[in-house]
């Protein structure tokens, strides 16, 4: 049911590797939920993220995709 919805119905922000540290994601969310009135905030992630495995096997990817992978890093730290 949850995603047998109707265009408008929900309320979607995405981010790489499932963070919501930039400002303009975290502000998303609050709009969402402040302006908009979502009673519910779902994170849904999935297996094999390409992100989190650069990040767990210090992969150094180019441009700006390293930035996504310093932040997945704190959260991840002694993770085996």
């Amino acid at each position: 049911l949850i995603f047998d919805q109707f265009i408008g119905d929900v309320f979607v922000v995405r981010e790489a590797g499932n963070i919501a540290s930039s400002p303009t994601n975290l502000g998303s969310l609050e709009f969402g939920y402040l302006v908009l009135g979502s009673q519910l905030i779902l994170v849904l992630g999935h297996t094999s993220c390409g992100a989190v495995n650069a990040a767990f096997t210090n992969a150094t990817p180019p441009g700006n995709i390293q930035a996504v992978v310093d932040a997945i890093k704190p959260g991840i730290a002694g993770a085996q």
